[in-house]
């Protein structure tokens, strides 16, 4: 075996405690603890070609970190334990034939009448990655979601068939607590892999029920801004969802943002699971209809890996128990300011240096397709200062009004309509703080504010057609402003607002025609439905 143990270090293991993991008050029928798990994969150089000796062992030591994680969840009576995107195969895989020794032929739980148990399976025994993971949730009696590389045979009596003769998917796997394979996803909307991965023909509508009687939809990063999987699984009743994701940050798309924004449209648990690579592709949360139980973001430069774990709701539209719940939420909040638990793992390393106020890392940002930018600094005690953004005839409307301040940020109302980079047709309207007065500058990913509005009104003309996401971020991580929402006017009203890093309505073009990630061009004439934050003190 090829040893890779010097090639990595892991500095430790931070969980956060963010609710009672065991509720003495609530039936306990109606509740589940449920953890989610930033981690950053093991680095290592690997050569041009690589050996699935190599592969499986590289991805073996990943999965022995995820197990240093479940062990410590569960000692927290979580039940289920959700992983990142690329968490295991870590970013190496760069095209097909590469790609092929980090993939593993993985079942699909409706192949079969019985379960499906790797572990102690001899069918399973050149497949390490499912029999490790299957073995840890029997050991462990805790449901376990990963994202893995699932590799399928064909032949020419399939018309798709790749012409290798497989079909290589991005995919989600769930095991139960029994160890079987109850969950497998194909991710549904490739960003930017397809030198790697298929993408399913049509939209895969993966869900899974766990013995705690839950039911779980599945989704994979990108698939959170189309309009399938999701539509379909919200139809079909289900509230809970498990989200692996290697989310690539902007300003106007914050990882924890969009999140929090799918649990407040589908009225859900949302377990919303990042890599935890540095500032531009991190932020992970725990969510129940829009409020965050417990989010996460690594403000580094440097790779981090924590776990958050909450009590939740198995029904979200439960108000009385929601309300309960965050209730001892905030009483926990306010009894521990440190993480619940940390402990170094296979070495240590000084603590990372927090880069505050500024961080020049650029995602997708704005300015690379064309946004109108309207830049200025608010002073202190301004009233009802209205400015606009206008691109391609999509005007992007900031009224604002401001009560002391102390610094001197810059903020930008940004306006775009069209297409972004061949993604999709899009129209975005925002307001979002500056590193400077330039359009880099105002497209740069910052993590906190020192500017308070005593009231903002921001609004925009959508198209039909469009699905709006509505965001605010500020510097209160678990601040939620969309009990002040109002769907029918697409209107925000909040009180007592927290320093702005931004708020963004986002809307991307769903095609209810076709489930395609292509859309038709956008249309200038559609009916505008109006979209309104209004933040007052």
């Amino acid at each position: 075996m090829i040893s890779i143990k010097s090639s990595f270090l892991i500095s430790s293991i931070l969980v956060t405690l963010v609710a009672f993991n065991y509720n003495r008050d609530v039936d306990a029928q109606s509740t589940y603890t449920g953890a989610i798990v930033e981690y950053s994969p093991i680095a290592f150089t690997f050569p041009l070609n690589v050996s699935k000796e190599l592969a499986s062992q590289y991805m073996l030591m990943n999965v022995q970190q995820y197990i240093l994680f479940i062990d410590q969840a569960v000692k927290e009576k979580t039940q289920i334990i959700v992983f990142p995107e690329y968490g295991i195969t870590g970013n190496n895989l760069m095209n097909r034939d590469r790609a092929l020794s980090f993939l593993e032929e993985i079942p699909s739980p409706k192949s079969s009448n019985s379960p499906i148990i790797p572990c102690g399976n001899t069918q399973f025994d050149d497949r390490v990655v499912l029999q490790t993971l299957s073995c840890a949730a029997i050991k462990y009696n805790t449901v376990v979601v990963v994202n893995m590389g699932d590799v399928q045979p064909c032949n020419n009596t399939d018309p798709n068939c790749p012409t290798d003769n497989r079909y290589q998917y991005n995919t989600q796997v769930a095991f139960g607590s029994e160890g079987a394979i109850i969950g497998r996803y194909h991710k549904s909307h490739l960003y930017g892999e397809q030198p790697v991965f298929d993408q399913p023909i049509t939209p895969d509508i993966e869900y899974f029920t766990t013995d705690f009687n839950v039911t779980f939809g599945m989704m994979i990063c990108f698939d959170i801004m189309f309009e399938e999987p999701r539509t379909t699984l919200v139809a079909l009743g289900i509230n809970n969802f498990v989200y692996s994701t290697e989310w690539v940050n902007a300003n106007y798309a914050y990882a924890t943002q969009i999140q929090q924004a799918l649990s407040y449209e589908a009225n859900a648990n949302v377990l919303a699971a990042n890599i935890g690579t540095m500032a531009m592709i991190s932020g992970s949360g725990i969510y129940t209809s829009g409020t965050p139980q417990a989010t996460y973001v690594n403000p580094t430069y440097e790779s981090k890996s924590q776990m958050l774990i909450a009590t939740l709701p198995k029904d979200p539209s439960d108000s009385a128990l929601v309300e309960s719940l965050l209730a001892k939420q905030q009483q926990l909040q306010q009894q521990q300011q440190q993480p619940f638990y940390s402990k170094p793992l296979l070495g240590h390393q000084e603590p990372q240096k927090i880069v505050k106020h500024k961080i020049n890392y650029q995602g997708v940002p704005p300015n690379s397709f064309n946004s109108t930018f309207t830049i200025f600094k608010p002073s202190s005690n301004q009233e009802q200062i209205s400015l606009q953004a206008v691109n391609n005839g999509f005007v992007c409307s900031l009224t604002y009004s401001t009560g002391e301040i102390v610094g001197d940020q810059y903020f930008s109302v940004v306006s775009f309509n069209g297409n972004s980079n061949g993604f999709w047709n899009s129209q975005i309207c925002m307001v979002v703080v500056c590193l400077d007065n330039s359009e880099d500058g105002c497209s740069a990913l910052i993590f906190n504010s020192s500017t308070p509005f005593t009231e903002l009104t921001l609004s925009a003309p959508f198209s039909n057609g469009y699905h709006v996401n509505p965001m605010v971020s500020s510097d209160n991580t678990l601040s939620n402003y969309y009990p002040s929402y109002n769907s029918n006017t697409n209107t925000f009203a909040i009180t007592n607002i927290d320093p702005v890093i931004s708020v963004a309505m986002f809307a991307t073009q769903w095609d209810n025609s076709s489930s395609s990630s292509s859309s038709s061009s956008t249309s200038e004439t559609d009916s505008p439905m109006k979209n309104s934050f209004l933040l007052s003190s």
